[in-house]
């Protein structure tokens, strides 16, 4: 995943974004949403709360929801503060999360869920980290209240992924963070088929810092990120940033190889004395450890030429289905920074 002539040029010269940090300066709050009807207007509340010293905006990406999701943020977009997008389809929190990043317009722009685990009241916090300097304010989870099983492979999940990546995720971020704007459109400027701002915004670079933060209770509803999406966005995030998996398959090849070789010439040997080979089972347990580093080893590989077929088809992230109407003061304000 290298980035562009372009991008490379704009991360070097800095040719990008660069908003003033001040008080005026308009803050995005960026909220991707699945099936969170009941959550939103808890969350619009505590915003007006505790961003009142502040100019912002929320901006609402409706993830493809089921529920009237959209007629909530309909509602909530009276505020012309409150913009709304709605996806054509469940396209993953990943990708509506983008959507939002690309749709918000303030000097610095917050991300996170719409179900209230992540504290609104950290926010002003985190643009003084800001303000001081930090391109990127991440925020670390002191305490959660999710199952042990969940806790152990997410945190197996990130020290894997650093190590294979060399992009350091520390244990208990999450996408409840601040960006720069100069942050935020070198990262939608990557365009990724498949993509991982958890770490991506490792990756880039910048200034950074990190707050803690106790994790609250669900308001309402359910998790949706079950295992099977965990395992999806665990592959999608390491296939995206390395190809150390398959230089692992060349290693495991060479093993295995190794250890067929060394068992053709046990073989070889005992039939050379004249004396009977006693049984396969060995030779049959070779072969199977060999067909399952195989199979491993392809499915890597074709994890990465489906990523190629996506990138050459060409297809986006997202697709918007519609939007809010749009306030015009509101939206030349925001034009203004």
């Amino acid at each position: 995943m290298e980035p562009s002539d372009k991008q490379r040029e704009q991360l070097s010269t800095g040719a990008i974004g660069g908003a003033p940090r001040d008080v005026s300066s308009l803050i995005s709050i960026v909220v991707p949403a699945f099936d969170e009807r009941e959550n939103l207007r808890a969350l619009y509340d505590e915003l007006c709360e505790e961003l009142h010293a502040f100019r912002w905006e929320l901006v609402i990406v409706d993830d493809g929801s089921t529920d009237g999701t959209f007629d909530a943020i309909s509602e909530l977009a009276r505020d012309e503060r409150v913009r709304g997008v709605k996806l054509s389809r469940n396209f993953g929190h990943q990708p509506a999360l983008t959507a939002g990043l690309r749709e918000a317009g303030g000097a610095a722009v917050v991300s996170m869920d719409a179900d209230l685990q992540h504290p609104p009241a950290l926010i002003p916090e985190m643009i003084r980290e800001w303000k001081r300097g930090a391109s990127i304010v991440h925020t670390q989870r002191r305490a959660s209240e999710q199952s042990w099983f969940k806790r152990r492979t997410s945190a197996w999940y990130y020290r894997v992924f650093s190590f294979l990546s060399g992009v350091s995720i520390g244990e208990g971020e999450s996408d409840f963070r601040l960006l720069d704007r100069e942050v935020v459109d070198v990262v939608v400027a990557m365009e990724e088929a498949r993509p991982f701002v958890r770490g991506l915004v490792h990756w880039v670079g910048y200034p950074q810092a990190v707050l803690p933060y106790d994790v609250r209770p669900r308001r309402s509803g359910q998790s949706h990120y079950g295992l099977l999406r965990m395992f999806r966005l665990a592959a999608a995030g390491v296939t995206s940033f390395s190809t150390v998996p398959l230089r692992i398959g060349i290693l495991l090849g060479a093993i295995t190889g190794a250890g067929a070789f060394s068992e053709l010439a046990y073989v070889v040997w005992i039939l050379w004395r004249g004396e009977t080979v006693p049984g396969w089972a060995s030779v049959a347990g070779l072969l199977a450890l060999m067909m399952g580093a195989n199979f491993v080893l392809l499915g890597f590989i074709g994890t990465y030429i489906g990523q190629i077929f996506e990138r050459v088809q060409g297809h986006p992230a997202y697709l918007i289905e519609r939007r809010t109407p749009t306030h015009p003061a509101a939206e030349s304000r925001r034009r203004e920074g």
